[in-house]
C-alpha cells in the first residue's frame, strides 16, 4: 500500500524518507495541514517534507461537517527529527485560528513540561510576527500563553489533576515512551468529549519495556496502517526496517526523516560510534528493545558459538586480538598514522599493531591497568 501523500497540489511529499507505517492521505478531503505549514513559517521552523505530509493527513476536514477529520493523532520517529516544530505549530494554529480554544501540553513530568514550554515555546513565539497577541503567565501550577482572543496554551504533567477539570479541545503528550500505563489519557479524554474538533497527539520516540503506554498505540496504529483500515486515529512511524544494518548509511538515509535536512550523515556517524548499539538503534533507528540486534554485526552468533570447544584448556602463553574498524580512534602511539590497529595480549604486555610491520609494546599493561611511561619498537611477526 502507498503510504506516501497522492495529492501533489497539497504539499510536498516525503518521498526523500516515506514512513514505514502511516495513515495516507484522502485526496477527498479538504487540509488545513497548508495553514499550519504557514504558522510554521512565520516561527522561522518551515517544514520539512515529513512534518508537511503528517499536518496535511492530520488536519483533515471531514466534507460532510466541516470538522477536523481525525480526533487522534499518534506520531513516531527517531530523536531530533523535529517533532517539536511540528507540536508548535499545531498548537498555536489551534489557539489562533479557534477563539476561547483551551490546549494543553505535555511531557514525562512537570519539569520536562515546563522546560519545553518555556524554553521553546514560549522563546519562539516571543521571536515571531505572533509576539504582540498574547501574554505569559508564568506562576508555577498555572503556566499558561493566554491569546488575546481567548485561548489558552498551558501545561501539564502525569499523575496531576490540570487536565481532569478543563474543557480541553488539544491535549499534546510528548515523550510518550515515558509513561507507563494510560492514566494520563484517561485524565485527559473526558474533558474532550463535548467539544466539537478535538485532538489529541502522542508524540514519541521508541520507548523501553516499561513503555506500555506507547507500546499500545504502536501496536495499534501498525496493525490499522497494515490493513489500510481507516478509523478517527491516524498514526505514522519513521522507524528502520527490522533486519536493516545499523551500521549502514543507507539504513539511516530510510529511516530519519531529518537527515539531509538538520542532520548531517557525519553526525549521526559519530553518534553511533559514541553509542552503545542499543541506545543508537533506540535513538536513530526508532526500534523497540525486541527490535535491536544483539551486538553480532561481523561474525555470526550462531557461528561463532559453534566453534566452541568444552574439553581445551588455556595454556601459556595466551593471547587475544581485537581488530577495529579504520575510522575507530586509536589507542596513543608514537607513530599518528597509526590506524588498523590490532591489540596482541599476552600475560606481560598490549602489542599494537600497525600497517608496515612495525609495532609499539606496553609491558605489563594488563597487570598494573596503566600504560608504562616509555615506549619500545620492535618487528611485528605473523601468528604472535
Amino acid at each position: 500500500m502507498d503510504q506516501r501523500p497522492r495529492n501533489a497540489e497539497m504539499g510536498p511529499t516525503a518521498a526523500d524518507c516515506p514512513p514505514l507505517h502511516a495513515t495516507p492521505r484522502n485526496p477527498d478531503r479538504p487540509t488545513l495541514g497548508g495553514d499550519v505549514a504557514a504558522i510554521a513559517e512565520q516561527l522561522g521552523t518551515p517544514f520539512m517534507p515529513w512534518q508537511r505530509q503528517v499536518a496535511d493527513v492530520a488536519m483533515e476536514l471531514d466534507p460532510a461537517t466541516g470538522l477536523l477529520a481525525y480526533r487522534e493523532v499518534d506520531l513516531t520517529t527517531p530523536r531530533q527529527s523535529g517533532k517539536t516544530t511540528l507540536e508548535l505549530a499545531v498548537l498555536v494554529h489551534r489557539c489562533r485560528t479557534w477563539a476561547r480554544s483551551r490546549a494543553l501540553y505535555s511531557a514525562q513530568d512537570r519539569i520536562h513540561a515546563r522546560l519545553k514550554w518555556e524554553d521553546d515555546h514560549v522563546a519562539t513565539l516571543d521571536r515571531s510576527p505572533f509576539s504582540g497577541e498574547y501574554r505569559v503567565r508564568y506562576q508555577r501550577g498555572d503556566e499558561a500563553i493566554r491569546w488575546h482572543n481567548g485561548s489558552r496554551h498551558g501545561i501539564t504533567a502525569p499523575g496531576e489533576k490540570a487536565g481532569h477539570s478543563d474543557v480541553l479541545d488539544l491535549a499534546v503528550v510528548d515523550e510518550a515512551w515515558g509513561l507507563e500505563d494510560s492514566r494520563l489519557e484517561q485524565g485527559l479524554s473526558p474533558t474532550m468529549i463535548t467539544r466539537p474538533q478535538p485532538q489529541l497527539w502522542v508524540v514519541s520516540t521508541a520507548g523501553t519495556h516499561r513503555s506500555g503506554y506507547l507500546r499500545g498505540k504502536v501496536d495499534a496504529g501498525r496493525a490499522r496502517a497494515g490493513a489500510g483500515a481507516r478509523s478517527a486515529v491516524a498514526y505514522f512511524e519513521w522507524s528502520a526496517v527490522e533486519g536493516s544494518d545499523p551500521a549502514d548509511p543507507a539504513t539511516w538515509w530510510a529511516t530519519m526523516p531529518a537527515l539531509g535536512h538538520t542532520v548531517t550523515e557525519a553526525t549521526i556517524a559519530h553518534e553511533f560510534e559514541r553509542l552503545d548499539l542499543a541506545d543508537f538503534c533506540r535513538a536513530y533507528l526508532n526500534w523497540w528493545p525486541g527490535e535491536i540486534p544483539a551486538d553480532w554485526q561481523v561474525v555470526d552468533e550462531a557461528a561463532w558459538l559453534a566453534l566452541a570447544d568444552p574439553s581445551s584448556a588455556a595454556v601459556d602463553p595466551v593471547a587475544f586480538a581485537a581488530d577495529v574498524t579504520p575510522t575507530a580512534r586509536p589507542p596513543p602511539s608514537p607513530s599518528p598514522g597509526s590506524a588498523q590497529t590490532v591489540w596482541v595480549t599476552s600475560k606481560s604486555s598490549i602489542t599494537v599493531l600497525v600497517p608496515g610491520g612495525s609495532s609499539a609494546a606496553w609491558s605489563s599493561w594488563p597487570r598494573s591497568g596503566r600504560r608504562a611511561p616509555s615506549w619500545s619498537t620492535r618487528s611485528a611477526r605473523r601468528g604472535r
